[in-house]
């Protein structure tokens, strides 16, 4: 297992990329699981949203001239990046790399069947019920009161809303209030993972050597 730390990867979708960079800076000044934690953002000026591929080679061939491929990421994305996003992480599961999570904000009509956990976070009450069939994990979350769709992404410590904890038990809470407990639950599995996996090791090589 690599012991890396994780990395975030954040893909926007069409529109300006200045409010993906702000989106960023809102997300480190609230969400204590990745304070630590250094990220990129895919430039979707250059590489197009729903080019997952694309998206898959810019973060590789950053990651080789950093010195640290491949290393765990949690992809972060909205609206149409959610597109390139579920493709970038199969991509990268299926080259060894691992997938902590997705957090898809308004990827409406887009499949999230994944093998990694996969968080919906929507604009309204409809485009969040009309895209459960689609997959992604039971624990969920849409505003409430509605907010325009580019408005989840350009506002993110101003909105409220429902978290459905399962389906049928929901509560209301901050959006930011949301995404901390997703990412602080994924990065806890990782570590506890890490920390067990050289008693394994070590136990599988004791077993080898008698």
């Amino acid at each position: 297992m690599n012991n890396q730390q994780p990395l975030i990867v954040i893909i926007g979708g069409f529109h300006n990329l200045e409010i993906t960079i702000n989106f960023v800076k809102y997300l480190y000044s609230q969400i204590k699981a990745i304070k630590d934690l250094k990220y990129i953002i895919i430039p979707t000026d250059k590489v197009q949203p729903l080019d997952g591929l694309s998206a898959y080679n810019f973060l590789s061939n950053y990651l080789v001239n950093q010195s640290c491929f491949p290393c765990p990421i949690i992809v972060i994305s909205f609206s149409a990046g959610v597109v390139g996003a579920i493709i970038l992480g199969k991509l990268w599961k299926a080259w060894n790399g691992e997938v902590l999570c997705l957090l898809a904000f308004d990827g409406w009509g887009v499949p999230l069947i994944a093998d990694f956990p996969c968080y919906r976070v929507s604009h309204d009450h409809f485009t969040h019920f009309s895209s459960l069939l689609l997959g992604g994990e039971e624990s969920s979350f849409y505003a409430q009161p509605m907010v325009n769709h580019l408005e989840l992404w350009r506002s993110p410590l101003e909105i409220q809303g429902r978290w459905q904890m399962k389906l049928g038990v929901e509560k209301t809470v901050k959006m930011t209030d949301f995404i901390q407990f997703c990412l602080q639950k994924e990065i806890d599995k990782y570590i506890k993972k890490c920390k067990k996996y050289p008693e394994t090791e070590a136990k599988n090589n004791h077993k080898k050597n008698n």
